[in-house]
């Protein structure tokens, strides 16, 4: 429970934690694509504009956003600027809404519940919060389609273009880095876990079999589950991979840990360039963002040729992305 406002008023609400705000609501759409929007809104007080992913009701030939965990900061936002931005997939749709009166509101909630039971916090956030006045309920009076799915102000799509350019140069500096960042803690790996000569080398080569092994059908991949979802998941699981290897009690652990490394480093490097955002603000199609477009009309090639011209062995060379016909 917290105070507001200039007249101290109280409002409920459940505060998520740190892991559901910071990586649950990026992996959400991942694993349930279908179900999940993202909600554009302007902040209340700053006017800067903000993305929550939501998840839309649907009863009785209307739609419904539902404030689950209570008066949370979207749910005050929108119910101050009446519209925002819904984008799902590639469609996007500006909307205004009107709020549900608390007296309307608890068969829509019992709606929702059933709706989504399955989902991990849906139960317990509404056991917590009985009130249906704490849960706020908007129901969507009008739309307008958006030619392309897009931020509310320009500004901020420009500085998540430019965010996400840095997080795809870390992520090469981590797939390029960890090839042979291990030699120098080598040493000290092999005191610790009593390997021999020949295993330590094991060490490196798990990463880099595992790595060049896996990168053709990691880009081939990236070509059927998205650029963007492959990114994503080659990205976590190369990190906790490296955690993994960090805390390795054994010399076999360790190896597993590495060869992991090395197999989700394969599904992050084939679509990290063709997610590189244009430095341009007005970018249409796919073809303007990815480096392996070709200028002739035939289709660009899969992800996958480029980062075969650029694998650890041809990378000195400077292989070129070409495809055939």
């Amino acid at each position: 429970m917290t105070t507001t406002g200039p007249h101290r008023t109280t409002r409920r609400y459940l505060r998520p934690p740190w892991m559901a705000r910071h990586v649950g609501n990026h992996l959400a759409p991942l694993f349930r694509p279908g179900m999940i929007w993202h909600l554009s809104v302007a902040g209340r007080r700053s006017g800067r504009v903000h993305e929550v992913p939501v998840v839309l009701l649907e009863a009785g030939g209307e739609r419904y956003l539902v404030a689950a965990r209570g008066h949370t900061d979207w749910a005050l936002n929108l119910a101050a600027a009446r519209q925002a931005q819904l984008r799902h997939g590639h469609t996007a749709e500006e909307i205004t809404v009107a709020e549900v009166p608390t007296e309307d509101r608890p068969p829509l909630i019992e709606a929702y519940v059933e709706r989504y039971r399955r989902m991990p916090t849906v139960a317990r956030t509404f056991q917590a919060l009985p009130d249906p006045a704490d849960h706020p309920v908007f129901r969507i009076v009008g739309t307008r389609a958006l030619g392309e799915p897009g931020s509310l102000d320009q500004a901020e799509s420009g500085s998540r273009r430019w965010l996400a350019l840095a997080c795809i140069a870390l992520a090469q500096l981590m797939v390029a880095l960890d090839a042979t960042v291990m030699n120098i803690a080598l040493p000290s790996a092999q005191h610790a876990l009593h390997a021999t000569v020949a295993e330590r080398q094991w060490v490196v080569t798990a990463y880099t079999l595992a790595f060049g092994g896996l990168l053709l059908p990691g880009g081939r991949l990236a070509d059927t589950l998205g650029r963007r979802r492959t990114f994503l998941i080659g990205l976590v699981g190369f990190a906790a991979a490296s955690a993994a290897g960090g805390a390795a009690p054994s010399l076999i652990a360790l190896l597993a840990a590495r060869a992991a490394q090395g197999a989700f480093a394969a599904l992050l490097a084939p679509p990290r360039f063709p997610c590189s955002p244009s430095p341009s603000p007005s970018h249409g199609s796919e073809r303007k963002h990815s480096p392996c477009s070709a200028p002739s009309p035939e289709p660009a090639a899969p992800s996958a040729c480029c980062w075969a011209a650029r694998s650890p062995s041809t990378a000195a060379g400077g292989g070129a992305c070409t495809s055939t016909s």
